[in-house]
């Protein structure tokens, strides 16, 4: 079973404090330490429009944005890489409709198959069964046999709109869009919402999020982040 949820977004921290009586940082940058001679490579080089007021760990460029888990620790990777290829990425992007749900209050939840012809599609799923938390919509369904990728919808608009392409671990065991990378046979996650569609990856153990540029507000993508960072505790060795 495989579970897909929307999440409400919080407040944020200032990364880095400066004792000023003694010059030096009480805190260090979330993310570590990252030299280079690019500054804002982290906000694809465009500081006034995309901003990372949480010092973590986002990069982008003309036509991405990528979250990445910084509570990922490399000694105890799983070395688990579960990613997106470029034909799941455009059988998501054409069968985005499929899963769209522009107004309402239940979020819908389908695959990637292969169809008749050996090409990859998204199956109109008629097993999802939906419901709701105290903290967001639900939506569950059984993985068909050859499944490559999961895909499912945010509510758009109403009052029971989903926070844009955020997702919500508290109602979900501490995984949230990611549970679909934990399955014994993994696939990658996408999340539509207003006509976009973002992924859930994994990449020598480490989560990531990518949207579209523009796709995610700031807010968002800090709430985004945390979300990546408590999930991540369930993708790490002993």
């Amino acid at each position: 079973m495989i579970r897909v949820f929307r999440g409400v977004a919080v407040g944020c921290a200032v990364s880095l404090i400066a004792a000023q009586a003694h010059a030096t940082f009480l805190q260090t940058d979330p993310l570590g330490y990252k030299d280079g001679l690019n500054w804002y490579t982290y906000v694809g080089n465009d500081p006034v429009n995309r901003t990372d007021p949480t010092g973590l760990a986002q990069t982008c460029n003309a036509t991405t944005c990528t979250t990445t888990a910084d509570t990922y620790d490399p000694a105890r990777s799983t070395g688990q890489t579960t990613q997106a290829t470029p034909e799941m990425r455009d059988a998501a992007q054409g069968g985005q409709t499929m899963v769209a749900v522009p107004v309402g209050n239940a979020e819908k939840l389908s695959f990637g198959v292969r169809g008749p012809d050996g090409s990859l599609i998204v199956l109109n799923n008629t097993a999802t069964r939906t419901g709701s938390t105290a903290t967001g919509n639900t939506a569950a369904s059984p993985v068909p046999a050859g499944a490559e990728f999961g895909i499912h919808g945010h509510i758009d608009s109403g009052p029971d709109r989903s926070n844009g392409m955020v997702d919500d671990p508290a109602s979900n065991g501490g995984y949230g869009d990611t549970q679909s990378l934990a399955l014994r046979t993994p696939i990658p996650m996408a999340t539509v919402s207003n006509g976009q569609v973002g992924w859930h990856e994994i990449s020598n153990g480490q989560l990531t999020f990518s949207a579209p540029a523009g796709a995610v507000t700031s807010a968002q993508q800090q709430q985004i982040q945390r979300n990546l960072n408590t999930a991540q505790q369930h993708f790490k060795r002993p």
